[in-house]
């Protein structure tokens, strides 16, 4: 019995990558240059609220606009720019378990939707897929 349990648990330990960074630090981690609407003091106000599950609350971003969590987990997190803006941070892994972090925008009107996927490494470099 204690074999299968030690086989279990390194199978699992093997084929399953373990998440390093929460998304917490990874989202606080992201570059002013490629998200400019709040600062480190807003970013935790707003995980703050995702993680006790009060979506409501919404913070002013740095030109004035106002966003709140959509969506909050252990890889992903979501936000909502006056509800026609969507951003949305993603972790990933690749193949050979190299860690991914896409940043997904989409812009919707009452005509249309438009959506920019952007895939960075670790040390946030754009890569070009």
């Amino acid at each position: 019995m204690k074999k299968k349990i030690l086989i279990c648990g390194i199978f699992t330990l093997t084929c399953f990558p373990c998440i390093s960074e929460t998304i917490d630090s990874i989202f606080n981690s992201v570059p002013l240059y490629i998200f400019p609407h709040l600062s480190e003091s807003n970013r935790l106000d707003l995980l703050d609220y995702a993680k006790y599950e009060i979506f409501e609350p919404n913070i002013e971003t740095s030109f004035g606009g106002r966003l709140k969590v959509l969506e909050y987990s252990d890889t992903n997190i979501t936000l909502a720019f006056n509800n026609d803006y969507h951003w949305n941070l993603q972790v990933d892994f690749t193949e050979n378990n190299d860690t991914l972090y896409i940043i997904t925008k989409r812009f919707m009107s009452e005509d249309d939707t438009l959506t920019f996927n952007h895939t960075y490494d670790k040390e946030w470099t754009q890569l070009k897929y």
